[in-house]
C-alpha cells in the first residue's frame, strides 16, 4: 500500500498535502524527508501542511521522532468537522476499537505540537489555500476532503483516500474498507468523485495509488478503469 505525499508551489509557496506514516512504520516506510531533500527541498521551506484526513498514515510525518515539529515553519490546514472529531476526547473515550483508540492518541501526538499554527475551514470554504479548491469527501472519515488544483487550464484531483486498492475498488466500487468510518457514506462519496473524475476528465492521484500515482479515470457501465498517465520529470 503506497503512501503518497504532495508538493504544490504557488507562486513560491510550498504547499505539502499530508505527510505520510512518519517513524511509526519505520525502516520499511515513512522517507518523506528523504524525499524533499532529493527534490531539493529542506523542511524549513514548508508554508503549509494541508491534510486531507488525520489518520496517521496521512499526519505522523508531521512530527519527528522526538515528537517535535518536522516542519517547524508550517501552518496546518484541516477541515472543521475532522479537526473537531479527532480532537474530542469523547469520541475517544466512546469507541472500543483499540487501533481506533490509537488512531485518536496518535493524531493529538501529531498535532499538539502545531496547537498555535492551525487553522480550520468550514465546509463553505472553497479554497482553504489559494490556489486550492476543497472538496468534500466524508465518509472515509467525518472530514476527509479531496483537493482540486488548476494550473494553466490543467487540473489536478487529489483525492486523498477515495481508493485503497484500485485494482478492487475501480472495478468494486462498492467494496468497502475496515478503515472507513463510515461505510456506507465512503461508497457514495467514492462513486461521486470517480464520477467527477471521469465527467471532468480530470487528472487524478491519491494517497494509496501505486507508482507513477497519476492517472485519468473512466466510467464503463457500473465500473470504472484507470488509464494511467506516463510519468515525466522537469530538468
Amino acid at each position: 500500500l503506497n503512501t503518497n505525499c504532495f508538493v504544490v508551489n504557488i507562486n513560491g509557496r510550498l504547499i505539502l498535502i499530508d505527510t505520510g506514516v512518519g517513524s511509526i512504520l519505520a525502516p520499511m516506510v515513512g522517507h518523506l524527508k528523504q524525499n524533499l531533500t532529493a527534490a531539493g527541498i529542506s523542511p524549513e521551506d514548508i508554508d503549509t501542511v494541508l491534510l486531507t484526513h488525520i489518520h496517521p498514515d496521512h499526519t505522523n510525518g508531521m512530527i519527528n521522532a522526538d515528537g517535535t515539529k518536522a516542519f517547524p515553519n508550517a501552518e496546518v490546514v484541516v477541515n472543521y468537522t475532522e479537526y473537531n472529531f479527532w480532537m474530542d476526547e469523547t469520541n475517544m473515550s466512546q469507541n472500543a476499537d483499540e487501533i481506533e483508540k490509537g488512531n485518536f492518541m496518535l493524531a493529538k501526538a501529531a498535532l499538539t505540537p502545531y496547537e498555535s499554527s492551525i487553522r480550520t475551514f468550514s465546509n463553505d470554504e472553497s479554497e482553504p489555500v489559494h490556489g486550492i479548491k476543497a472538496i468534500e469527501a466524508p465518509g472515509h472519515t467525518p472530514g476527509h476532503t479531496a483537493y482540486l488544483i488548476e494550473s494553466n487550464g490543467d487540473k489536478l484531483l487529489i483525492w486523498g483516500d477515495i481508493i485503497h486498492n484500485a485494482t478492487l475498488q475501480l472495478l468494486r466500487p462498492d467494496e468497502k474498507v475496515a478503515m472507513d468510518y463510515n461505510p456506507v457514506q465512503a461508497v457514495t462519496t467514492r462513486k461521486r468523485i470517480l464520477d467527477l473524475a471521469a465527467n471532468e476528465r480530470l487528472l487524478v492521484s491519491g494517497m494509496h495509488l501505486d507508482f507513477p500515482g497519476f492517472r485519468h479515470i473512466k466510467k464503463e457501465g457500473n465500473h470504472y478503469v484507470q488509464v494511467l498517465e506516463r510519468w515525466k520529470t522537469e530538468l
